[in-house]
């Protein structure tokens, strides 16, 4: 019974629910947010965190798919 798994690279599925998209970028972009929404619907997934490494602190973007 996995509870992490990887997707592809920078991508993690968590208990099969929850997509994890990271990132290291200066900021995170409308289309960062509209891919990993249309993972989201593609899947049938309803949660989806990005997080970008890349500033000195950490502030992920959570989209939820409706």
């Amino acid at each position: 019974d996995k509870k992490l798994l990887r997707i592809r690279s920078g991508e993690f599925l968590v208990y099969n629910k929850i997509l994890i998209e990271v990132k290291a970028k200066s900021f995170v972009t409308k289309d960062d947010y509209y891919q990993t929404l249309r993972y989201l619907k593609n899947s049938d997934l309803k949660l989806g965190l990005i997080i970008n490494f890349r500033n000195s602190h950490i502030k992920p973007k959570r989209i939820i798919n409706l």
